[in-house]
């Protein structure tokens, strides 16, 4: 072998084992990348429900037990807050559960017997669901989520008038389907912020509330 062909072989060599160490190292760095999408996250939000609440049903149901001249109020829509806990697989798709609470839907009517009645009712929500994410670019991306919602709502009633005074207590649970749909920007690499509507059920629609939307605002951390 020449010199000359000798030190083309030994360029050769160099060249194939820098390639190799490029396709490892591009290969190392996917992987990293990849491992950036998965790991736990966690969100905090607050936001309205929208529920609707029909205080005609209501006035009816204290006509038919003898309530008259009802002149009657409701203040709905109430504010909620929780927390969801979660963990991503991949860029697209995670499971997530969490905790959720409105404040009160408040009932207060007058009649002419006399008597006053004061009405409360507040909603608590555990759900898991699966969640999914589609990326549009510039830190913005879509979600969505379809998952099971246990929602326990809790209702207190007193009326007085005439002397006399009466407290009544009562609960309802529905377990049902819950789904959603929402905007995330990733503020950095592990904060972010969300806008999200979801959909659960109460069971019950004798108070005129059924299904019911909230809208949240939530502020996430990725782990």
């Amino acid at each position: 072998m020449t010199g000359n062909s000798y030190f083309k072989g030994i360029m050769m060599n160099k060249i194939k084992s820098g390639l190799v160490a490029a396709a490892l190292l591009a290969s190392f760095s996917g992987a990293t990348l990849a491992d950036d999408n998965v790991g736990m996250y966690v969100y905090g939000s607050v936001g309205k429900a929208q529920t609707k609440e029909d205080k005609g049903k209501v006035d009816a149901v204290l006509t038919a037990v003898g309530v008259t001249g009802i002149s009657s109020s409701v203040k709905d829509n109430p504010n909620t807050y929780g927390i969801q806990l979660g963990y991503q697989f991949n860029q697209n798709w995670a499971i997530q559960g969490g905790y959720a609470a409105s404040d009160n839907v408040e009932y207060r009517a007058t009649g002419t017997n006399p008597i006053t009645i004061a009405a409360d009712a507040r909603a608590t929500v555990w759900n898991i669901s699966a969640a999914g994410t589609i990326p549009f670019g510039s830190g913005f991306s879509g979600t969505g989520r379809l998952g099971v919602a246990s929602v326990n709502i809790d209702v207190s009633m007193t009326a007085t008038g005439g002397g006399v005074s009466a407290t009544a207590v009562t609960s309802s649970k529905k377990t049902d389907v819950t789904y959603g749909l929402g905007v995330k920007y990733d503020m950095t690499k592990n904060a972010s912020l969300r806008i999200d509507l979801d959909n659960y059920n109460t069971g019950t629609s004798n108070n005129g509330i059924n299904r019911f939307n909230v809208w949240t605002l939530g502020v996430g951390y990725k782990f």
